[in-house]
């Protein structure tokens, strides 16, 4: 962010400025254990935490000012405290995050790039980055900052010089992208597929695709919306953007068309992707599904932004995804922890799925399981559809855990997998200890859940080892 005066950024929130009008801040953080000299702290409420009780300490890291909720009770305190220290009083600091990003964003000549979609955003958003960074100077957020938070504080963080900013949009309620593309005007729009995640808030997937069409919508007439071609809303999604229409995947009707799949062994897997005027060969670390889509999209994304067939070709091979998202390990012992931690849908479920497939093929394949959550009054149906997709994919045992596990076992056990080779717990360290009485030295082991559950502990113990291997006894399963 380039030096800001208080005074320009108190009239873009329409705040109550307390302070020197020129002074300068340098960038703005939300977390005080992160804060930089001269930056502007914002004081964000949420559920379990109050950023204004960390206001002092912002100050003693060497914030420059804060912004802050003039009715918040912790602000007198504070002032009483530190007189004399910079303040913008408003109404509400999160609609002031946002406030200040599209006032600093109006200012930036850069082109934008947003991702949204139910599964697959993050992955394609690091492909793009890879391919990009290697030729243009480019802003990209770390792992998935791509809500109202996230995406201000990337907006933030760009440079005067930056040529392209890449930005995640995430939605878990309707108008949630429409307010975040206000603030990242996007040039170019990416969709890579309308799933059933959160559809306990939206309803159904025609509403989540009316949530993810609102990027669409806020698309300029001579901006670009990438589609997937294979997935059954895109053509309804085309409808509703005045964009330009570029299509990805293995239909022969893609403008960038995904041909020429071919296994490379433990060197991944390579395909051709043919688009107007180019063909590219590009290498991923496995044959799925997912992956393909994912580099794909943003392979096509990065030649249209004018990035030449090297660079995308090398930026696709050598990108590095963000952690806890099919992030594969053999560990010392023996065994293979694919730790796909990160969130879980039953569209995302069965991507994983194809990975141990791949990787288990002639090996003993474990599944671990956690609830996904805001499925609504279809969670029981989606959690025995995903146990017995789980069993159909070559798993060999299943242990689940969570509200929703007896659902995974019943759709594991109709599915055809023994009771013997299922184990329903009641939470991560009952399956744990099962886990460490199981394992063997050429096992692969797939870690998956919703965020919520946390289950990247469970993974995580299993790469570093920090278990006995049979030190524990087995539970009664079902």
């Amino acid at each position: 962010m380039v030096r800001v005066k208080l005074s320009d950024i108190a009239k873009a929130v329409r705040g109550q400025l307390k302070g020197p009008a020129d002074l300068e801040i340098r960038g703005v953080s939300t977390d005080t254990r992160k804060i930089k000299t001269r930056e502007l702290f914002i004081a964000l409420e949420g559920e379990n935490f109050d950023g204004h009780s960390f206001i002092a300490d912002a100050a003693n890291s060497g914030a420059a000012a804060a912004i802050v909720d003039f009715a918040n009770p912790c602000v007198n305190s504070f002032c009483a405290s530190y007189p004399g220290f910079p303040l913008i009083l408003v109404n509400d600091t999160l609609a002031a995050l946002g406030d200040i990003a599209r006032w600093y964003r109006e200012r930036l000549g850069v082109i934008a790039v947003g991702i949204t979609g139910s599964s697959g955003k993050t992955c394609t958003k690091d492909y793009l980055f890879s391919c990009v960074k290697r030729e243009k100077r480019v802003t990209s957020p770390p792992g998935s900052y791509n809500n109202e938070v996230g995406v201000p504080l990337t907006v933030l963080n760009a440079s005067p010089d930056d040529e392209v900013i890449i930005l995640e949009l995430g939605a878990r309620h309707k108008g949630d992208i429409k307010y975040l593309s206000g603030i990242a005007k996007p040039h170019v729009g990416i969709i890579t597929n309308i799933g059933t995640a959160h559809i306990e808030i939206f309803g159904s997937r025609k509403n989540i695709a009316k949530a993810k069409s609102e990027l669409a919508e806020s698309l300029p007439q001579q901006g670009i919306l990438i589609l997937n071609s294979d997935d059954d809303m895109s053509e309804w999604i085309s409808k509703r953007t005045s964009a330009k229409v570029m299509r990805v995947g293995f239909e022969k009707n893609s403008d960038f068309l995904i041909t020429d799949i071919s296994s490379r062994g433990k060197n991944g897997a390579e395909f051709t992707l043919k688009g107007p005027d180019i063909s590219m060969n590009l290498r991923v670390p496995l044959r799925v599904k997912h992956l393909i889509f994912n580099a794909a999209m943003a392979a096509s994304c990065a030649h249209i932004l004018g990035i030449s067939r090297e660079f995308i070709e090398k930026g696709i091979s050598q990108a590095r995804i963000s952690e806890w998202r099919c992030e594969i390990r053999k560990v010392p012992a023996g065994y293979t922890v694919i730790n796909d931690a990160y969130n879980a849908n039953p569209a995302s479920m069965r991507a994983a799925f194809e990975t141990i497939r791949l990787l288990g093929e002639k090996r003993r394949t474990i599944v671990v399981l956690g609830d996904m959550e805001e499925l609504g009054e279809m969670s029981p149906l989606f959690h025995k559809e995903v146990g017995a997709d789980a069993v159909n994919a070559g798993a060999d045992i299943l242990v689940a855990a969570g509200r929703y596990a007896k659902y995974y076992v019943a759709g594991a056990l109709e599915s055809g997998l023994p009771r013997g080779s299922v184990y329903p717990t009641k939470d991560k360290k009952q399956a744990l200890r099962i886990l460490a009485d199981l394992i063997e030295p050429n096992d692969v082991i797939l870690v998956k859940a919703s965020r919520a559950s946390g289950f990247e502990e469970i993974a995580l113990a299993l790469i570093n080892g920090s278990f006995e291997m049979s030190s524990r006894e087995v539970l009664p399963n079902v």
